[in-house]
């Protein structure tokens, strides 16, 4: 699918993405959220198909920091719902310190 096929979202919803990473950033504590961008490798986003053509696409946008999950969904007016959820790991191949019951039979 070529750039131009890709569904890209309306000016509203820009405009919301906008104001709901500020929230996240502002209201939940969620400062490494990075800004939107398609193209951003940590922000996943699914379009779904147009109920009326040439109006746009309801977003469905996520991301996680490490620390929080964040979903964003909109409609292609802008209205949508901003979810945070922080993120409590269970097990890390990257953490020496992991304390995981898998870890500590592991380290004996």
């Amino acid at each position: 699918m070529t750039e131009q096929q890709r569904p890209q979202p309306t000016e509203k919803q820009r405009l919301e993405l906008v104001r709901m990473i500020t929230r996240a950033r502002e209201q939940h504590g969620v400062e490494s959220i990075p800004s939107w961008s398609d193209h951003h490798p940590w922000w996943i986003t699914k379009f779904q198909d147009e109920i009326r053509p040439g109006r746009g696409h309801d977003m469905d946008a996520t991301v996680t920091t490490g620390d929080h999950f964040v979903q964003i969904t909109l409609d292609p007016y802008g209205s949508g719902t901003l979810s945070v959820a922080a993120l409590d790991w269970i097990h890390s191949d990257a953490d020496d310190d992991c304390d995981c019951n898998e870890c500590e039979r592991m380290n004996r």
